[in-house]
This record gives C-alpha cells, sequence and structure tokens, in this order.
C-alpha cells in the first residue's frame, strides 16, 4: 500500500486532486492528511506526523497543487522499488549534484538536472519539463523535488525537525535516504502537473 502525505495549505484539499488519485493511481493506497491551514507545524513536523499516521509500506509526499496524468502510476512506482531493492526515494526531478554550499536542488548546471513534469508559471505559460535523460526512464540522483517524493518504508529515517519552515525538506529527505545507503531516483513513469 502506498500511503499518501499531504501536508494541506487549506483546511479542505481540493476534492479534484483525491478524485485524480483515485482516478489514476491503480494501486492500494491511504490519504494521510495534515491540515496545515493554520501553519501549526514546521513542513518536517507535519510530515514527520504524517509518517508516524501511515501504514503503507511506501511513503508518497506530494504538494497539494498537483494532478497526476499516468494511469496507474501506484504501479509503476512498486514495480521500481521491486526491481531494485537499492532504490530507496523516487521524485521527479531532481540534481545528479548537490554541492556543500547552502542551495536548493536545481541550484546547478543545466546538464546535470533531470526532471519530467508538466509545470504551470506566473505568466499563464504550461510547459512540458523534460531534461536530463539518457537510454533509461529511471535516472539515479543526489537530491530530488518536493512536489513528488516516494520513500521507501524504513522506520530509520525521517525528516529533521531541527530545520524550520517550508523548504529543503527535499533535500532533507533524499540526503537521509542517501546517508542510509539508498539509491535517489527520478523516473519518467509518472507524469505530473504542477499548477504552482
Amino acid at each position: 500500500m502506498i500511503s499518501i502525505i499531504i501536508c494541506s495549505r487549506t483546511q479542505h484539499v481540493n476534492p479534484q486532486l483525491f478524485q485524480n488519485i483515485e482516478e489514476t493511481i491503480g494501486y492500494d493506497y491511504e490519504l494521510v492528511i495534515i491540515d496545515n491551514s493554520k501553519k501549526i507545524y514546521s513542513i518536517f513536523q507535519a510530515y514527520n506526523i504524517g509518517i508516524k499516521k501511515s501504514n503503507g509500506n511506501y511513503w508518497c509526499f506530494v504538494h497539494d497543487d498537483i494532478l497526476f496524468h499516468t494511469a496507474n502510476w501506484g504501479k509503476e512506482i512498486k514495480k521500481i522499488f521491486e526491481n531494485d531493492g537499492s532504490v530507496g526515494l523516487i521524485g521527479i526531478a531532481g540534481s545528479k549534484i548537490k554541492t556543500r554550499m547552502p542551495s536548493a536542488w536545481f541550484d546547478c548546471d543545466e546538464s546535470l538536472k533531470v526532471n519530467s513534469l508538466i509545470q504551470h508559471f506566473n505568466s499563464d505559460i504550461v510547459k512540458l519539463w523534460e531534461r536530463g535523460w539518457k537510454a533509461s526512464r529511471n535516472e539515479e540522483v543526489s537530491v530530488i523535488d518536493g512536489v513528488f517524493m516516494v520513500g521507501r518504508k524504513d522506520d530509520s529515517i525521517e525528516f529533521n525537525e531541527k530545520l524550520s519552515g517550508f523548504h529543503n525538506y527535499d533535500l532533507n529527505l533524499s540526503l537521509a535516504y542517501k546517508n542510509a545507503n539508498y539509491k535517489v531516483i527520478v523516473t519518467r513513469n509518472v507524469l505530473i502537473e504542477h499548477f504552482s
């Protein structure tokens, strides 16, 4: 089962997202919604609450402003994990490197970025972002973007609550899996539309 963990910025998540998940996942799942409309929790705390409430074999952290375009994406995720036991974390955007300098995952040369998603921009422009792919549909990276992160359940992994706010949680989780000797990958097998 996949535990879909959403830290919601509003009291009610858009029902269209719930319907979209139901229609596209094609696999057993549960929804774990953390109401953070009053900003009581940092994203690190909220996601740790979600982990504690979850029952699935996989944790899926997603933004609340996305839609899935891939049918049976849950089966695709399960297949990746089952085919390679060393994969710990899967995303749809990431970077081949992470420097020691404090920075976001995308603060690197374009040639080091790997992603596949439909991205909306403030100027009403929508782009299919595809870059960094070689022959494989899965590319190993150092860190991934937080819009969609699916982790293999591992009780030794959690978000670092010494960190605060709503940024860099994706770096924190990526490095936690790397430090636990797992691979972090980006896949083309799940297409997501991100609205913000």
